[in-house]
């Protein structure tokens, strides 16, 4: 800075720094889907600003605390990917903006994405298909596929005095229920009780179980 001086004063100059300091940007996001199946993905939207420029740098995205990925932005835009997602439940989702020559380290939110349990497909075979009193031993085949895959997990069959779970093994349990010393319709009720990725299914059957001819 010069001062050029007048007639009665002499001229002068002096030296003033200005410190320009970084800027604080604004970082945001979204999840979409907001809700997806365990075993699904969602894309995350992230954007960060400024005031009178473009933030350049990367950002880390964050699920739940932990660092999945990590993006770099273009046109202060960036594109995500999280998932797939092994088990149910709300995970937060958040982004850390690493900063750059211009921009300060800043984090956001881009919201939570729920996952819910897939729900499996439970099928329950008996054999044999004539049942007679105090003569027949019925058993029932169960099979639980979720997704095109065998389920893990434990089923339980309650009725007529049974009960009883069972591990299922490559997606698939038996049930020896036995002789019936009485005729009449008889109730159970199926239940696998699902795991950490699928949900509880509950099946009823019925079955008539006939008198046995007297000699």
């Amino acid at each position: 800075m010069a001062y050029l001086g007048d007639a009665d004063t002499a001229p002068s100059s002096t030296t003033v720094v200005v410190e320009v300091e970084k800027a604080t940007p604004t970082v945001s996001g979204s999840v979409d889907p907001d809700t997806v199946a365990v075993g699904d993905t969602a894309t995350v939207d992230i954007d960060v600003s400024a005031t009178g420029f473009t933030p350049t740098g990367d950002v880390d995205v964050l699920v739940n605390g932990m660092v999945v990925t990590r993006v770099t932005l273009s046109n202060g835009s960036a594109t995500a990917q999280i998932g797939p997602f092994d088990s149910a439940g709300s995970y937060a989702v958040t982004l850390n903006y690493l900063g750059d020559e211009n921009a300060e380290a800043a984090s956001g939110s881009a919201g939570t994405v729920d996952v819910e349990k897939v729900t499996p497909r439970m099928r329950v075979d008996r054999t044999p298909k004539k049942v007679v009193e105090d003569r027949t031993r019925v058993k029932l085949f169960v099979s639980v596929r979720a997704q095109g895959e065998p389920a893990t997990g434990e089923v339980r069959v309650k009725g007529e005095g049974y009960n009883e779970v069972h591990s299922l093994r490559n997606g698939e349990a038996t049930f020896a229920l036995g002789k019936f010393k009485k005729p009449g319709r008889k109730t159970f009720t199926i239940v696998y009780l699902g795991s950490d990725s699928l949900a509880r299914v509950t099946e009823e059957i019925e079955f008539k179980v006939k008198r046995k001819r007297r000699r």
